[in-house]
């Protein structure tokens, strides 16, 4: 639950579920003015929003009624999860904490750039973004789609990252 600083960690050998709790991360309450902020940052005025009305969708932006503490958790390694913890609007970015899967002690974090996919992934329909992404720190990889307006077509970007040393 992304308004609860933890998750839970499930060990298949053992059967074993611990409830790992994130107490560094900052909840905090957005305003419909940021959400709004952020999706006007991502305009969508193409094809597949025209596609979207002609089935009869409609976006509402409102603010989670909560605080949030993290946005996602997401596999980016072995024995390694990422936790979106800060969304930066005006940055049209956002970190990604990660940390060792077992016990959630931090071993770094990256930025990542906002996409169409990640606000898709923050809507009624949250399923998305695991499923549009895959990110491997150990390979220094992330793959993404991104909503192309001018092809008005979703498209696979590819960034390669290396830690500095």
């Amino acid at each position: 639950y992304g308004e609860k600083r933890e998750y839970f960690y499930y060990d298949l050998e053992t059967g074993k579920k611990t409830v790992v709790f994130l107490d560094y991360l900052p909840c905090r309450k957005y305003t419909e003015k940021e959400v709004e902020e952020l999706w006007r940052a991502f305009p969508v005025e193409d094809v597949y929003t025209r596609w979207l009305a002609s089935h009869h969708y409609r976006y509402i932006i409102e603010p989670y009624p909560l605080p949030v503490c993290f946005f996602t958790i997401y596999d980016v390694g072995e024995g390694k999860i990422g936790v979106i913890s800060t969304v930066d609007i005006k940055g049209r970015k956002y970190r990604m904490d990660v940390l060792r899967a077992e016990d959630g002690k931090y071993l770094k974090s990256i930025w990542f750039p906002i996409t169409h996919v990640f606000l898709m992934s923050q809507d009624t329909y949250h399923g998305q973004f695991p499923y549009r992404n895959a990110i491997n720190f150990d390979l220094g990889i992330y793959i993404y789609q991104h909503w192309d307006n001018e092809r008005e077509m979703f498209v696979t970007r590819v960034l390669k990252f290396q830690e500095e040393r």
